[in-house]
């Protein structure tokens, strides 16, 4: 069953509710979701390239379609794999995360993925340091040391 009233459309079928839709009332507009087309996009990845829905995210989302098609062959595949990300993140947090993906230079599912994953993980709390302790001062091991093991190791 459809039901329409002034501000959304409601599909429903026997009480539950399968989708509701804000109602467009602009001639030649149409609203487009997401989350629609993910099921699409992962099966048909090409489509990415050129999709109203991709070009409506912003521009951050602009600059990563032109940066991953415009560079690789596979880019619109990469694109869809940080588009699959919105099943498990807001967009605003993605968004985000690609925009700082985007200015490390890496703009990979991998990287955006990385990227959320540090944001949600929790910092330990600093613990007390002894006074005894807090004057001592570890140096850094000099890894040439390292090198020359190797070195000798493959002669």
């Amino acid at each position: 069953m459809i039901k329409a009233t002034w501000n959304q459309v409601r599909i429903e079928s026997a009480q539950e509710v399968i989708a509701v839709h804000q109602r467009c009332y602009g001639r030649g507009q149409a609203i487009l979701e997401l989350e629609h087309y993910l099921p699409v996009l992962a099966q048909k990845p090409r489509a990415a390239k050129n999709a109203a829905v991709v070009r409506q995210l912003g521009s951050v989302w602009e600059e990563a379609r032109q940066v991953l098609c415009g560079q690789r062959t596979d880019g619109y595949r990469e694109l869809v794999k940080i588009l699959l990300l919105h099943r498990s993140y807001p967009h605003h947090v993605l968004t985000a995360a690609l925009k700082e993906a985007l200015a490390l230079g890496r703009p990979t599912a991998t990287v955006v993925r990385q990227i959320l994953l540090n944001a949600s993980c929790k910092k330990p709390p600093q613990l007390p340091v002894s006074e005894a302790l807090a004057g001592y001062v570890v140096e850094a091991a000099d890894l040439a040391r390292y090198d020359a093991l190797l070195k000798e190791a493959s002669q």
